[in-house]
């Protein structure tokens, strides 16, 4: 079974959360991710 993962960001820094996306999108290829992040 392939269950979602949420995953919440505390940054207010968008370019942190850019990079956090990038590698989420990269390195967890087979996982169902939601990423919720907002600017500052």
């Amino acid at each position: 079974m392939n269950s979602l993962r949420l995953l919440i960001s505390d940054s207010y820094d968008p370019w942190f959360n850019l990079a956090v996306e990038e590698c989420i999108f990269r390195e967890m290829t087979t996982q169902k991710i939601l990423f919720l992040w907002r600017n500052a």
